[in-house]
C-alpha cells in the first residue's frame, strides 16, 4: 500500500476507473439516443465515446494523455475576454472623442467585431453538454404524437 501511494499506482487505477465509467456511460447514452431516433445527438455521443476509447487505449499503453486543446484552457478564455473588453473600451473612447466617423473608429469597430467573434467561438467550444435537460430538441426524436398536440380522436388540437 505504501509503495503504491508513492508510485502513483492508486491514482492510475482511479484514472482508469473514471475513464471506463465515462465510456460505459457514453455507450448507454448512445444506445438511448439511437433508440429515441436522435440521430444528431447519437452522432455527437459516438464521437465522445470514440474519444474516451482512444484516451483509455493511450492510458492502457502507458502513454501520456493528449494535451488539452488551446481553446479549452482558462488562459485562452481569459485572453479572449480581455481582448473583447479592450476592444469595447477602445471603441467607446474613440466614439466619444471622434464621434461615429473616422478611420480610427472604423478600425476599432472591426477589432471589436473580431474580438467578439473569437470570444464567442472559444465560449461555445468550452461549453459542456448539458445533462439531464428536461424535454428534447423539437427537431430530434419528436414523433409528433405527444400529449397536447392531438385530441382523443387523433385530430390535431387547434387553438
Amino acid at each position: 500500500m505504501a509503495a503504491e501511494g508513492r508510485s502513483g499506482g492508486g491514482r492510475r487505477a482511479l484514472g482508469r476507473v473514471v475513464l471506463v465509467s465515462l465510456a460505459e456511460r457514453a455507450r448507454a447514452e448512445l444506445d438511448e439516443r439511437r433508440a429515441r431516433g436522435q440521430r444528431l445527438r447519437a452522432q455527437r455521443t459516438l464521437h465522445r465515446l470514440e474519444e474516451l476509447e482512444r484516451a483509455l487505449d493511450r492510458f492502457d499503453r502507458g502513454l501520456a494523455p493528449l494535451p488539452t486543446p488551446w481553446y479549452l484552457r482558462w488562459s485562452a478564455y481569459a485572453a479572449t475576454l480581455a481582448a473583447l473588453v479592450a476592444a469595447a473600451g477602445a471603441l467607446a473612447s474613440l466614439l466619444l472623442i471622434h464621434g461615429p466617423t473616422g478611420v480610427l473608429v472604423g478600425i476599432a469597430d472591426v477589432a471589436m467585431l473580431a474580438a467578439s467573434l473569437v470570444w464567442f467561438v472559444v465560449a461555445v467550444a468550452r461549453r459542456a453538454p448539458r445533462e439531464g435537460v428536461a424535454g428534447h430538441h423539437p427537431n430530434e426524436g419528436s414523433s409528433g404524437r405527444e400529449a397536447g398536440r392531438y385530441d382523443e380522436h387523433g385530430d390535431p388540437d387547434v387553438l
